[in-house]
């Protein structure tokens, strides 16, 4: 067959594409995605073995699935978000999972409640201005994270400072009104900012992070069952 006749094959078969409606809970809506295809699926399902940075790798390939699957400007997604579309993604490949009806789960979170996407929180030096984290911001992070720290075997410490990071869009030294906006930062910079305060400041920061946290575990749960996210829900 030639080239250009295998050429129109793609082409009609991008024509033919169902869209998935997925319900995004941080916009109250559903929005159109694109189903996944085989080559997308395989490299998810390749991230079983081959980091060693387990969820935040899987995560980033989830990233390109998103980005290259919605129809809509992904940076309006945020973590939260995206736990929806895994279980949505799932549920078109196979709507069973460890005994768990997937469709019934995603039916239970659209009544879900969220908690305020963004909090200031006040201690007795700092504010901090926090936001969940989309999905872009999410991605920067992680890639950061891998790619600087690949050769490194501590990595817990250098995960936890991500995690605060992702959440801190700026913060002032009360005393002195001086204000760092993160926007204006370079990861790097970020990282160097926070690791030179004081931990004690950081608790009430991560007890919102561990709220939110919370609240995507919920998004996963069925009664007393619950789903693992992992590259393993995007086997047949």
């Amino acid at each position: 067959m030639s080239e250009q006749n295998l050429n129109d094959i793609l082409k009609d078969l991008k024509k033919s594409e169902e869209k998935l409606k997925i319900y995004i809970p941080t916009l109250k809506r559903e929005v159109s995605f694109v189903p996944l295809t085989l080559s997308q699926q395989k490299n998810v399902i390749d991230k079983i073995t081959s980091s060693s940075f387990g969820i935040i790798d899987f995560y980033n390939s989830v990233y390109d699935v998103i980005k290259t699957t919605s129809t809509e400007d992904i940076s309006t997604f945020t973590t939260i978000d995206r736990v929806n579309i895994v279980l949505s993604f799932r549920k078109y490949i196979n709507s069973n999972y460890e005994d768990i009806d997937v469709s019934k789960v995603l039916e239970k979170n659209v009544n879900i409640n969220l908690p305020g996407l963004k909090k200031t929180i006040i201690t007795d030096k700092f504010t901090f201005e926090l936001s969940v984290p989309n999905l872009v911001t999410d991605f920067k992070f992680n890639n950061y994270v891998i790619t600087t720290y690949k050769d490194e075997r501590m990595l817990l410490g250098k995960l936890l400072v991500n995690e605060l990071s992702k959440f801190i869009t700026k913060f002032t030294v009360n005393e002195t009104a001086k204000t760092v906006d993160f926007n204006t930062t370079t990861i790097k910079q970020k990282f160097n900012f926070l690791e030179a305060i004081d931990s004690k400041h950081f608790k009430e920061v991560f007890e919102y992070i561990n709220q939110i946290r919370d609240i995507e575990v919920e998004f996963v749960k069925l009664e007393d069952k619950q789903i693992e996210i992992g590259p393993e829900l995007f086997i047949m």
